[in-house]
């Protein structure tokens, strides 16, 4: 018997250990549906250069205590809820202090159990970011398990103790897409710029679940014969002279360097699958009557034209003429004249759209580019229209584009900004708007009728393109710059 047992004991232990490190991970890599989330969108211009960020980086110190999911195959939920989410509200309000971190987390194996009540296998890359923009969630105080024994209590159930936290979530990269090289580039500018984490589904070798931080990058191996695991993890920072990534883990303190491991860029592009991060509100809200406070929007549109014969646009000043009109001093433009817009969210996670209409009514939309959004391509990475941080500069159509005046009269180039997005009802407004009669104003109210705010609501400025807006009715603000032409001379 003890022969049988000694057998029994050393054939576990010489079970590949990608098999017993799969019960502590849990990412589910469906390709298909992670194809179908919006995809980030570029900053094109303004305060910020674009073209370069800090050598190094690390939102470590941001980061909440280094938790073990077990046996549970939760890293996603980790990934995203704990980790991703209080790193990135705690370097944006500048929190380091412990106890003020331990506040800032969601509850992990709340949101996963939503998705598996019994906790029988993991979930998709952004599953656990979409439960919680659609239904909400609960801070980790209020369900502060790590296990699946813990049974959530009803009071938690109901809505009205949900928690909204995160306004959108954009994916990154994605090995369908994107080349090796633009992960590393599109992880880089998300943390160096925005200091924003970025979650990554990774494959990861035999040796993942045993690591201990020696070498001191980690380098998967691939036993013959072994299934790679995919695993969940959050980037939180970068070293350039390292040509490498530090990655936080859901497996202890006793893995990896204090639960971190750094992951050389080379490397990174082999075990990379894809990558989102999260957009978060300036406020998040309560799912509650007593907590509507109403709706803070705020915009800016800027107007810049290509002078004949000249090589840089030439930005030109307009003034406010009543309910959200602008017009400009010059009342001569040709028709071929050259211009682009430039638009400036005063919010994080506003949506916004860019059209016009021409002299003879017809709706042209700019932005989302069409045939580019998401909901043009269901079955294709599309772009949002939500802007992911706040003073997120745009130029439209492009930096290296622009839109052109194509015969005599008046124009009207509107750019709206909403609370809530856009896309869905985005073709039927602009549908409205085209077959409605009447000034610029009515149709506008046509196509987007109760989203509107009340006049009254919103504060434009007089000489700058740019309003704020505070109420309890709408979400919606329209910026509208009158455009009058005349045929060539």
């Amino acid at each position: 018997m003890k022969k049988i047992l000694i057998r029994v004991i050393i054939l576990l232990n010489a079970l590949p250990s990608t098999l017993r490190a799969q019960q502590n991970m849990g990412l589910v890599f469906d390709q298909t549906a992670f194809a179908r989330i919006p995809h980030s969108i570029e900053q094109q211009s303004g305060s910020k250069d674009l073209s370069s960020y800090p050598l190094t980086k690390d939102l470590s110190g941001f980061a909440p205590t280094v938790v073990n999911q077990g046996s549970t195959p939760s890293c996603v939920a980790w990934a995203t809820a704990y980790y991703a989410y209080t790193i990135q509200v705690a370097a944006r309000e500048r929190i380091t202090n412990a106890q003020s971190l331990s506040q800032l987390p969601l509850s992990a194996m709340y949101a996963y159990k939503q998705l598996q009540p019994h906790c029988a296998q993991g979930v998709n890359l952004h599953d656990v970011a979409d439960l919680i923009q659609k239904m909400g969630t609960v801070r980790i105080a209020d369900f502060p398990h790590a296990n699946c024994q813990a049974t959530i209590p009803s009071r938690l159930q109901q809505a009205t103790a949900h928690y909204f936290p995160i306004k959108s979530y954009q994916a990154l990269f994605d090995q369908s897409r994107d080349t090796p090289d633009q992960f590393v580039q599109a992880v880089l500018k998300r943390i160096g710029l925005y200091d924003t984490p970025v979650v990554v589904g990774l494959r990861v070798g035999d040796d993942f679940a045993t690591y201990r931080g020696n070498p001191a990058f980690y380098t998967p191996v691939f036993r013959a014969g072994s299934v790679p695991g995919n695993h969940a993890m959050t980037v939180v920072g970068y070293d350039v002279r390292r040509s490498a990534f530090k990655l936080v883990n859901s497996f202890g303190p006793q893995w990896g360097q204090d639960g971190y491991c750094w992951i050389r860029f080379d490397e990174f592009k082999k075990m990379a699958l894809a990558g989102f991060f999260l957009v978060l509100p300036d406020n998040p809200r309560l799912l509650t009557t007593s907590s509507n406070t109403g709706i803070e929007l705020g915009g800016e549109f800027g107007f810049q034209y290509l002078p004949k014969g000249m090589e840089a646009f030439r930005r030109v000043s307009p003034h406010h003429v009543g309910n959200g009109i602008y017009e400009l001093d010059r009342t001569d433009w040709t028709v071929g004249q050259y211009f682009q817009l430039l638009t400036n969210n005063a919010k994080s996670g506003q949506s916004m759209c860019v059209f016009s209409v021409d002299a003879t009514g017809a709706v042209k939309l700019h932005w989302p580019e069409p045939g580019k959004s998401a909901t043009d391509q269901p079955f294709g990475l599309g772009v949002t229209d939500i802007l992911p941080v706040k003073n997120f500069d745009m130029v439209i159509p492009g930096l290296d584009k622009a839109l052109v005046i194509e015969q005599a009269g008046t124009d009207y180039l509107c750019v709206v900004y909403s609370d809530q997005s856009l896309l869905a009802d985005l073709k039927t407004s602009l549908t409205r708007i085209e077959q409605t009669d009447g000034d610029i104003l009515t149709r506008l109210r046509a196509g987007f009728g109760s989203r509107l705010m009340r006049p009254t609501d919103i504060a434009y400025e007089p000489q700058t393109m740019r309003f704020r807006a505070s109420g309890k009715s709408g979400n919606t603000v329209p910026l509208i710059l009158k455009i009058q032409s005349v045929s060539t001379p």
